[in-house]
C-alpha cells in the first residue's frame, strides 16, 4: 500500500510539471528556440573561465602600463637640484637635462615635468625658466610643452655627490703592505 501512494505522489509530481513544460514535446519553432538555448549555454559553461581571462589580463596589465607613464615621469623632470637656489634660473646640468629631453627621447615623450616649489611663484619662476631654455634649444616655430608636477626628483646634486667623493679620497689611507715576518723561504721550500 505504501507502494503504491508514494507512485501515485510521484505520478501527480511529474504530470502536473508537464504543462510547464509542454514547449519542450512541440514540434513548433519553441523546440529549436529550446535546441539552441541548451546549446549556448553548454557553451558558456565549457569556455566559463576564458570569458573572464581578458579582464584578468588587463587588470595585470594596467599597473604595468601606469608604472611606465610614472617612469617617463620621472625621466623627464626637472627637479629644485636644477636650479640655482639663488636665481632659480637653470644650472648647467639643467640646461644639459633640457637638452637630453628634447633631443633625445622619443617624439611622443617629450613633455618637460618641473617639479613644484614652496610657493605658487616659485613654481611659475621655474616653470618660465625651463621654458625660456628649451625654446631656446628647439627650432624657431616648436614650442615645448611644460608642465608642473607634484612629483619630487630624488637624489643628490651633482656637486654634493663630487664633495662626498672627494671627502672619501683626502680620508683615504695610504695602501702598505703587510710587515715581513723575517723568515725568508725560497720558492721551492715546503715546510713539513
Amino acid at each position: 500500500m505504501l507502494r503504491l501512494i508514494s507512485t501515485a505522489v510521484i505520478a501527480v509530481t511529474v504530470l502536473s510539471a508537464l504543462p510547464a513544460q509542454a514547449q519542450w514535446f512541440s514540434s513548433s519553432k519553441s523546440e529549436h528556440d529550446w535546441w539552441q538555448r541548451y546549446w549556448a549555454s553548454w557553451n558558456e559553461n565549457n569556455k566559463w573561465p576564458m570569458q573572464w581571462v581578458g579582464y584578468d589580463r588587463q587588470a595585470v596589465c594596467t599597473p604595468l602600463s601606469v608604472q611606465a607613464e610614472k617612469g617617463w615621469h620621472r625621466m623627464n623632470l626637472i627637479g629644485s637640484s636644477h636650479f640655482d637656489t639663488a636665481s632659480n634660473e637653470l644650472n648647467s646640468a639643467g640646461q644639459r637635462k633640457i637638452r637630453f629631453i628634447l633631443t633625445q627621447q622619443l617624439p611622443q615623450r617629450r613633455t618637460i615635468f618641473v617639479e613644484r616649489g614652496e610657493s605658487a611663484d616659485l613654481t611659475a619662476t621655474r616653470v618660465d625658466a625651463v621654458q625660456q631654455a628649451a625654446v631656446a634649444m628647439l627650432p624657431a616655430g616648436e614650442l615645448p610643452e611644460v608642465t608642473d608636477t607634484a612629483m619630487i626628483l630624488e637624489g643628490w646634486p651633482a656637486d654634493e655627490i663630487d664633495a662626498t667623493l672627494r671627502g672619501f679620497d683626502r680620508t683615504r689611507p695610504d695602501p702598505r703592505l703587510p710587515a715581513s715576518s723575517g723568515e725568508a723561504s725560497s720558492a721551492g721550500e715546503s715546510s713539513p
